[in-house]
């Protein structure tokens, strides 16, 4: 679940009137040209982890954990399916001038997703250069394990929450340009909720309702790859 405060208002946080707006322009995200893209973006990290890894020359494969490869091949789908970000096996965390470039960001994100919501904005804010959660609940956490740097946190979202702004402009200056062709539409999630926005003045969402809807709906997609992990673990 994504807070208000952190992201925006979204189709979670929301009720009544707010809800059925959120709910019209969130409806044509998940369509059977999403379903396919889901498909066609699994094949491809698949024949990059291959490639990379260097599967083809091998007669047998040794995956331990194999939680490792699962995890890593779902995060890469929702990035290209959710945000249109299609990301190789492997390849740099950082740009070229030493910030956090969206790769990084999106990393931390999936990590953290589940431990922003039980931090306040206000501890951003503390002089604090990391936050160790006390928890026994592996439900909670991505990596139970894990150290989690504050200003990372913060830095995260911001270049996540910037890139996607920069992509509703991109987004819409191609709706507005009759030179685009139908065919070459992007078909992720994201492209999608700024199409059907664009579409419906009435229901029209605001940009950083379409930021939060976004990441709202594939955070629901890294709950399920963290209940799914570790029911493989436990069960």
């Amino acid at each position: 679940m994504c807070f208000p405060s952190q992201w925006g208002h979204n189709l979670i946080s929301i009720n009544k009137e707010d809800w059925r707006r959120h709910r019209r322009i969130i409806g044509p995200a998940f369509n059977h040209s999403t379903y396919s893209l889901v498909w066609a973006e699994t094949l491809r990290i698949y024949r990059d982890i291959t490639t990379t890894e260097g599967w083809t020359q091998k007669d047998v494969v040794t995956l331990d954990p194999v939680q490792a490869y699962t995890m890593r091949l779902a995060f890469l789908v929702i990035c290209a399916c959710g945000f249109g970000l299609r990301f190789q096996w492997e390849g740099m965390t950082k740009d070229e001038d030493g910030d956090m470039g969206i790769r990084k960001a999106m990393r931390i994100w999936a990590d953290t997703s589940a431990i922003r919501t039980m931090i306040p904005s206000w501890m951003y804010k503390l002089p604090f250069k990391t936050f160790v959660p006390q928890l026994h609940d592996p439900h909670i956490l991505l990596e139970v394990t894990s150290i989690f740097r504050l200003r990372d946190m913060a830095t995260s979202t911001r270049v996540l929450r910037d890139h996607m702004t920069r992509m509703i402009l991109e987004h819409r200056a191609d709706l507005n340009s009759e030179s685009i062709d139908s065919d070459a539409e992007r078909k992720d999630m994201f492209s999608l909720l700024v199409r059907a926005s664009e579409e419906d003045s009435k229901f029209k969402l605001s940009d950083s309702e379409l930021v939060s809807d976004n990441v709202e709906q594939s955070e629901l997609g890294l709950s399920l790859m963290r209940d799914v992990r570790w029911g493989t673990y436990l069960g």
